[in-house]
């Protein structure tokens, strides 16, 4: 006497939204046969399900990562004002000169630097945190991923060579790249 109910179908657009803002989640302890993927399972402990909530997080991260790196670069760019590019350019055509213009071309460098000597300890000390500032940055960008993935990523290299060592041995490992 009734008539079965059809949904009204969802457009693209409000679906991937949706799927964009929502949570995946996988299980830890995933059944052991051979017939499921890993991180798939039929049910169970509640425990063992691992939430992933980060995947919309992922542009806005890599966009600030952008700027952390980018960030001494223009510090060292502004210090620097063209230093070394035209220092350097001097030697643009050093192997096409004719001896004369080397020798000309070395004694106006040379003497360039033994005019300016001492003058460059604020250009080394400037370099040398930029350096640090670099550093700081990776290992800032090494602790904010960590944050953002909650660890989870933090032994996979070594569980991928672990896996890549023993699986000569063993059919039934679970490469953890899956």
């Amino acid at each position: 006497s009734g008539s079965s109910t059809k949904p009204h179908p969802v457009p693209e657009d409000i679906m991937n939204t949706f799927c964009f803002t929502q949570t995946t989640f996988t299980y830890i302890n995933q059944d052991e046969s051979p017939l499921t993927y890993p991180g798939i399972s039929s049910g169970g402990d509640p425990d063992d399900i691992r939430y992933h909530s980060y995947y919309q997080w992922v542009p806005i991260f890599l966009f600030i990562q952008a700027l952390v790196f980018l960030t001494p670069h223009f510090l060292w760019k502004c210090k620097e004002g063209s230093l070394m590019t035209n220092l350097l350019k001097t030697n643009e055509h050093y192997l096409i000169m004719t001896t004369a213009a080397r020798k000309l071309q070395f004694k106006q460098v040379s003497s360039y630097l033994i005019k300016r000597h001492g003058s460059f300890y604020v250009y080394a000390y400037a370099y040398l945190l930029n350096i640090l500032f670099n550093t700081l940055a990776v290992c800032f960008n090494i602790y904010s991923m960590e944050m953002l993935l909650r660890g989870y990523f933090k032994y996979l290299g070594a569980q991928f060579i672990d896996y890549m060592w023993t699986r000569r041995n063993a059919t039934h490992l679970t490469n953890p790249l899956d």
